[in-house]
Formats: structure tokens, C-alpha cells, sequence
């Protein structure tokens, strides 16, 4: 029985002497925290090309962060209407088709048509009529031979004669009939609606054998010549923003970037974004934009004193940026600490920085910061 006792504790005892070794293993190892600085004697630190000097203040424009999308001017983007009612006889639209201005759009027929241009060249030889009567008054007035009132009469009738032929012409011409034509008897039972610009096909509400009302839309076309960028400009950036001020544009999505410049900046704040809208031009257009796309812009602002450092002096890690300062120098060796700073802006190699209060017009390394890094990793190992 004792036997049988003493193999069932034998695994108990191993496992407790097994945690106990593991624990104290655990407790032995010493856990190492990361380096913050390094110490290389005057001799490495010139081997390995380290330089340092106070901070250089540079101009340095801050960039501000804008999304927004492109658009077109209300005036490039036109809506196709018939002046008046009509049957659609003709049309070759298509959605997303380019047209040139003068293109043929569609082509409508209506009787009410015909009856306006029979209207026009009556109410024209009416007005021959009233002109040569009027002057067949005016010579009779002159010799005594008539009264004033037939004169008047007269010239009365001639202005409205002239008022229903100028009433009736301004309809057709916006109709789209030839005058040319009509004024020399050739009434045209069609009507051709033409591309007032050259553009882009978005919408096409028309097919043929349609009626369509007056005023109501054939399709819409959008020109890109005019192609603009509308930004939001967020509360915290809009008084950083002026007009003139260059852009880089990137389309969301692609790697390509465009240069642009500020032509207008809102004056009305949009309380429900907290942002103000913010309207930049292309330097140059490409064709190959289209409206509606997304983009993301650095609005480039005034130039400003910073205190600077190269890029290559600055260590990213975990989010955070690094610089390194020279602590202290005792004989001849050397004592770099690596100290978080705030980059707040990037221009032609120099990076601007804000470091804490405590290391304002200390030594910063300008370079070499490759082998303090590297230093500083192994002896953290």
C-alpha cells in the first residue's frame, strides 16, 4: 500500500520541482528596456560621419490636407431642352458619347412649327404693307393733302407690324429654324437641335418617336475644359488658405499628381462639416479626368521660419518620429539621446520640427544617424 502511495506522489513532486525551476529561470532573467542613448568616443563619431549642430531655422511651407472632388462650372454643365413641343424624327445619343459644338443632337417635327413660320412670313408682308402706307401718309401730311390722324394711324400700324415680325423671328431663331431660308419662302417642317458646346454626353431622355413637351430635357452635356477641383478646407486649416496659393492633387486611388492653384476661397462656414469650400484650377487640363472623381489635395501654404533638420536625421518608429540630440561630452566621448519630435511639415529635403522645451538650442545630429540606430540596437539586444 505504502508502494502504491509513494509512485502516485513521484509525478506530483517532479511537476512541482519543474514550476519551481521555471519560476525561478523566469525570475533570474533580466528583462532589458530599450536604449535611449549611446556614447561613442570623439574618434568613432567622426569615423561614421556624425555631424551635429544647432537647430537651422528654414522657410518651410506647411501643407494642409484637403479632400474633396472634381466638378464642373453650372455653365458647362448644360441641360438640352426643346423650346417647343415636338416629335423626335431623328437622334444618334448616347450616354457617354463625345459631341463637338454644332453637332446634331436630334431632330423634331411639328405641325406648330410650320404654323409659326407661316405666321412669321404673313406678319413680314404685313409689315411691307404698314411701311408703305406709312410713307404714302407721310408725303400726303407733307403736302396738306391728309390728316394728322391717318398719319398716325399709320405709323401706329407699321410699329406693330414690326413688333409681331421681331416677336416671331426671335421664337423661330431660338427654335433653331434657318431664317435665311424662311426669309427667302422656304418653310421647314423640322427643327435640328444642335450641341451648344463641346462635351461629354451624360444623360440621354429621348428616343425617336418620342413627343417632348416644351422645356423638357433631351440630354445633358458636360464639358471638361473648365474641369475644376471644390476642396473642404476644415476649420482648424481656413485661415492658413488663401487665393493663389499652389495645390498638389492626387486622384484617390492613383499615384499620378497634378499641380493646381487656388482661385476661390468660401466665405460662408458649413456649421454641420465645421469646413469652409475651396475651389482650385488644374495648370493644366487633361482629358482624361472625369467629374465626380475623388481626390486628395496639399493646399501649399505661405512659407515660414521653422526649426529644421535633414530627413535623413529623423527615425520613424511605431508611428512616432525621432531625432537625436548630443546629451552631454565628457573628455572625449560623446552622448547621443534619442529624443520624440513633432515633424510637422516636409519641403526640398529639410523636415520641420517642433522638439520639447527642454532641448531648445541643444547640438542636434545632422548626420550619420544610420550607425547611432544601429549602435543603439545592439546594445539593447
Amino acid at each position: 500500500m505504502r508502494k502504491i502511495l509513494y509512485v502516485l506522489l513521484l509525478p506530483a513532486v517532479w511537476a512541482c520541482s519543474d514550476k519551481q525551476q521555471t519560476d525561478t529561470a523566469e525570475t533570474s532573467t533580466p528583462q532589458k528596456t530599450p536604449a535611449t542613448s549611446v556614447t561613442l568616443s570623439r574618434q568613432q563619431a567622426e569615423q561614421a560621419g556624425i555631424r551635429w549642430d544647432t537647430l537651422q531655422r528654414r522657410n518651410i511651407g506647411i501643407a494642409v490636407a484637403a479632400n474633396g472632388t472634381l466638378e464642373v462650372p453650372p455653365s458647362e454643365n448644360i441641360s438640352i431642352t426643346a423650346v417647343m413641343g415636338g416629335i423626335v424624327k431623328k437622334t444618334d445619343l448616347l450616354a457617354g458619347m463625345t459631341v463637338k459644338k454644332g453637332d446634331v443632337l436630334a431632330v423634331l417635327e411639328h405641325p406648330d412649327y410650320i404654323r409659326l413660320q407661316q405666321n412669321y412670313l404673313e406678319a413680314r408682308n404685313q409689315l411691307t404693307y404698314a411701311e408703305k402706307e406709312l410713307r404714302r401718309q407721310e408725303e400726303l401730311l407733307a403736302a396738306n393733302a391728309t390728316a394728322a390722324q391717318k398719319q398716325e394711324a399709320a405709323e401706329n400700324a407699321y410699329n406693330a407690324a414690326r413688333i409681331q415680325v421681331r416677336s416671331l423671328g426671335s421664337q423661330l431663331e431660338m427654335l433653331g429654324v434657318d431664317m435665311a431660308a424662311l426669309n427667302r419662302g422656304d418653310i421647314q417642317p423640322q427643327v435640328v437641335i444642335r450641341a451648344p458646346i463641346s462635351g461629354n454626353v451624360t444623360e440621354v431622355g429621348i428616343n425617336t418617336g418620342k413627343f417632348v413637351a416644351a422645356n423638357e430635357m433631351l440630354c445633358k452635356i458636360i464639358s471638361q475644359e473648365h474641369l475644376h477641383i471644390v476642396l473642404k478646407v476644415f476649420e482648424r486649416d481656413v485661415l492658413k488658405v488663401r487665393v493663389g496659393q499652389p495645390v498638389t492633387v492626387r486622384i484617390m486611388g492613383a499615384e499620378k499628381e497634378y499641380k493646381a492653384k487656388i482661385i476661390l476661397v468660401n466665405r460662408a462656414f458649413d456649421n454641420a462639416t465645421k469646413s469652409v469650400e475651396v475651389q482650385a484650377h488644374f495648370d493644366r487640363d487633361d482629358v482624361t479626368l472625369k467629374p465626380g472623381m475623388f481626390v486628395e489635395a496639399q493646399i501649399h501654404t505661405n512659407d515660414m521660419p521653422h526649426e529644421s533638420l535633414p530627413d535623413d536625421a529623423l527615425v520613424k518608429e511605431d508611428d512616432r518620429w525621432y531625432a537625436f540630440a548630443l546629451k552631454e561630452q565628457v573628455s572625449d566621448n560623446l552622448t547621443f539621446e534619442k529624443i520624440p519630435v513633432e515633424k510637422i511639415a516636409s519641403e526640398s529635403g529639410f523636415s520641420a520640427i517642433v522638439v520639447p522645451p527642454q532641448w531648445k538650442g541643444k547640438p542636434f545630429v545632422q548626420s550619420g544617424v544610420y550607425y547611432l540606430t544601429s549602435t543603439m540596437d545592439k546594445e539593447s539586444e
